[in-house]
């Protein structure tokens, strides 16, 4: 069986409605939370258990950092790295444990504690980000598991993320009642000053949700073979 892990509870739902329409039997679907340590400690514990995967799938979405992917582009790594102290690191990978999607945009796609604005200076593009790959590709690489990342673009260089998808991320990937407590009163003021902007990033989300689920639904049985 292959494991497709994605953070939060609207991705995992998608891909798991794709999967299910596509009748892949064989998939199961982690949501691991938003954020490196969150994304390795849920797979790591999911890898305690049986049965062990045959491949790990680091899915739902993610921004482009380089103008050369576009919005809506479905992405896979031909490199995984982390940003860390403001370095980009390559995730260590033994020969043949990192798989390249067929169909999906291959990139660069760099991990970091939270939404990237850009791509690092010494990162060739095409580069695209997320906050949890790099995590997952470590703990899969320390089992000995292939590990693949597909990911759907929703926001590019010249179609930046909406600011209440910015403060909505970090609250869910804050720690403690303060710091959540904080990014919702963001999002609240966020929403009453600019209702109309909010509507439309609800009405986005939407979309992109159905679009990750429709492309699990198309793209199921490739991978799968």
């Amino acid at each position: 069986m292959w494991l497709v892990c994605a953070a939060t509870g609207a991705e995992a739902r998608a891909c798991r409605r794709g999967l299910a329409d596509a009748g892949a039997d064989d998939a199961e679907v982690l949501q691991t939370g938003v954020g490196l340590a969150r994304a390795a400690e849920a797979l790591a514990r999911r890898l305690r258990r049986s049965p062990r995967p045959s491949l790990v799938v680091s899915s739902g979405f993610a921004g482009a950092l380089t103008p050369d992917v576009p919005l809506h582009a479905w992405v896979t790594a031909d490199e995984v790295l982390r940003l860390s102290g403001g370095a980009a690191r390559p995730v260590a990978l033994a020969p043949g444990l990192l798989r390249v999607a067929e169909g999906a945009r291959p990139c660069r796609v760099v991990s970091g504690e939270a939404l990237l604005r850009g791509a690092p200076a010494t990162v060739a593009a095409p580069v695209a980000g997320d906050m949890e790959s790099a995590a997952l590709a470590e703990v899969a690489a320390g089992a000995g598991v292939p590990f693949l990342v597909l990911r759907l673009v929703t926001d590019t260089p010249a179609a930046p993320m909406h600011p209440l998808g910015r403060i909505a991320t970090d609250l869910l990937a804050s720690d403690g009642g303060v710091d959540r407590a904080r990014h919702a009163a963001r999002a609240a003021a966020q929403a009453l000053s600019a209702p109309r902007g909010a509507a439309a990033f609800v009405r986005a989300s939407a979309g992109w949700c159905a679009l990750l689920r429709d492309g699990w639904r198309t793209r199921a049985a490739s991978l799968a073979g």
